[in-house]
């Protein structure tokens, strides 16, 4: 049985594809701002705080304040991507970016907010620790504020996942693929991942990838542990490459 990710792996691998990891997602930021711009008008506040956390580097922020008026922040665990995002947003007086893990959001670095969109909970070990983010979450968001959750269920749609980053690794035409080591690493821990289930011992299974492991999240289950501290106003499948597989869910926190 291959071992479960250490966060420190996957903090490293991070830090190391910061470089060119906007060559891999432009596509799904261009869907993603599309939505959220169009969702954020729904919302209708006249200058909110919005919060993305887990942003990599900063792209979907970048993209979302030109398009919309507020006050953004963008947190992530990885040095390598928040460097990122500060070079690319230098000149946007109202993008801020912070080094936080989504489970340590509520630590006091960042201000109550408005808005706060998720698109990483699937990347998490367990349903403990997707419940232990909600309650750090809440815990930073304003009375009636907003929570997105962008669940991607990686597990169902691997087929998906390995053509879609293969495609554009036959290209070769980016910096990286002319380099061994990030080719090695790209054909690690995205291209050639290997699934197998894991049995957690209470009746639960979990889907380990190689050195890394998803979260099989379940829509039902998903929906108990939010609806502990949030009420659920809407579910939408608004946009990306995995059909039902891929939705939104838009909650309102409780007061």
């Amino acid at each position: 049985m291959k071992k479960m990710y250490l966060a420190n792996e996957i903090e490293f691998f991070m830090d190391e594809i910061s470089e060119f990891y906007d060559n891999i997602c432009t596509p799904c930021s261009e869907n993603r701002v599309a939505y959220l711009v169009q969702l954020l008008s729904e919302i209708a506040l006249p200058h909110p705080l919005f919060l993305d956390i887990s942003c990599s580097t900063g792209e979907t922020i970048y993209r979302l304040s030109k398009e919309c008026k507020g006050e953004f922040y963008g947190s992530d665990f990885s040095n390598g991507m928040i460097k990122v995002a500060k070079e690319k947003n230098r000149n946007s007086i109202n993008n801020h970016f912070c080094k936080v893990d989504m489970q340590e959001l509520a630590n006091g670095i960042l201000p109550m907010q408005d808005v706060v969109y998720g698109n990483s909970m699937e990347w998490l070990p367990s349903y403990n620790d997707l419940e232990n983010v909600l309650s750090n979450i809440s815990k930073i968001l304003k009375p009636n504020g907003y929570l997105i959750l962008d669940i991607v269920n990686r597990i169902k749609f691997q087929k998906k996942i390995k053509a879609y980053y293969s495609s554009y690794v036959s290209k070769g035409d980016w910096l990286y693929i002319k380099n061994t080591y990030y080719r090695r690493q790209m054909d690690k821990y995205i291209i050639n991942q290997i699934y197998h289930k894991v049995s957690l011992g209470n009746g639960e299974m979990e889907t380990v990838a190689g050195e890394f492991h998803y979260t099989p999240i379940d829509l039902g289950y998903l929906k108990k542990i939010i609806n502990k501290q949030y009420r659920i106003v809407g579910i939408e499948k608004n946009y990306g490459f995995c059909g039902n597989d891929h939705y939104q869910i838009i909650c309102k926190k409780q007061v």
